[in-house]
């Protein structure tokens, strides 16, 4: 699996980054496995000094499954993108932050954020305000994606400060100046 944000990152509401995901051949929207995926793809983005998101997450609030309610609300019908159900045996890790989800308005989506370390917010759209994030999944041999990647390789030449050596072997006592 690999994990790629935009060249040029563009905040966006979360209908439109699940449109924009969904258009290139074998992505998706960014569906938290475990704490081990969730804290690799972290220190990606961290390395890359991208913890400027949030980004979204590939999970929202579905309002027509059987364990919402208006009355339970923010709890029930939370869903990944893919049809699994939040905290399900099948995917029992959660990492909601302290308070969330808090339906503070129409929240209905979730962000992934980094507020001393990943974390998880519900969020409403209409504010463009989370980048997309792709995932892209390759499970067998026979199965492949295709992705143009760019990557920008650096290099830094070390630069030696002008010294004088001197060399004494035998009869030979000459400075030499390196610049």
């Amino acid at each position: 699996t690999y994990f790629l944000i935009q060249d040029n990152p563009t905040r966006m509401d979360w209908p439109d980054a699940k449109t924009l995901t969904d258009s290139f051949e074998g992505a998706s929207m960014y569906i938290i496995i475990d704490k081990v995926m969730e804290d690799a793809v972290f220190e990606g983005l961290k390395s890359m000094n991208r913890l400027d998101g949030p980004f979204w997450l590939g999970l929202f609030q579905d309002t027509t499954a059987a364990d919402w309610s208006e009355s339970l609300e923010p709890a029930g019908g939370w869903v990944w993108t893919d049809g699994v159900k939040l905290g399900s045996a099948q995917r029992p890790y959660i990492n909601w932050d302290r308070g969330e989800p808090n339906e503070s308005g129409p929240e209905d989506f979730a962000q992934f954020h980094f507020s001393g370390g990943p974390g998880w917010n519900d969020m409403r759209v209409g504010n463009g305000q989370s980048f997309a994030l792709f995932e892209f999944s390759v499970n067998s041999a026979d199965d492949s994606n295709s992705a143009t990647v760019s990557i920008k390789v650096e290099v830094t030449l070390p630069v030696a400060d002008p010294q004088t050596l001197f060399f004494n072997e035998g009869s030979i006592n000459n400075p030499i100046t390196l610049t």
